[in-house]
């Protein structure tokens, strides 16, 4: 296997010249980006409170046995409402809604919306809630 560097900047394969690199081992490298603390958590630079813009991270997710990057993103969220931001393990769609998290849904916040601005964020990804 070629060198490659994963998104989170680790390196793997042949440039570091490991013996024996195999697909289970690049395989296990996408794990530890999967489960990187930052991946859809609140991206502070692009969320705007004042036009309630919510921005976040993106991550990987593996859809449809292949691991795909889900892109940094932001949502403008309704005035005077709780949404749900989440992540559908299908697709990679981050989407909102007020009733709650879907059941097949990967939560990542709970974003409180004042008339104007964005008054609250409550993290509420699995793995670090």
């Amino acid at each position: 296997m070629p060198a490659s560097t994963s998104a989170k900047g680790l390196k793997h394969g042949w440039s570091l010249q490991e013996a024996g690199w195999g697909p289970d081992m690049s395989e296990n490298m996408l794990v530890i980006d999967a489960m990187i603390v930052r991946a859809f958590s609140q991206k502070r630079s692009t969320t705007v409170s004042a036009t309630r813009t919510y921005g976040y991270h993106g991550g990987y997710l593996k859809i449809g046995g292949a691991w795909t990057n889900v892109a940094d993103g932001t949502i403008v969220l309704a005035a005077s409402l709780t949404h749900y931001v989440e992540v559908d393990p299908a697709t990679g769609t981050v989407s909102a809604n007020t009733v709650g998290f879907t059941a097949a849904s990967i939560p990542m916040a709970v974003v409180v919306t004042g008339v104007a601005t964005i008054n609250s964020v409550t993290d509420a990804r699995p793995l670090v809630s």
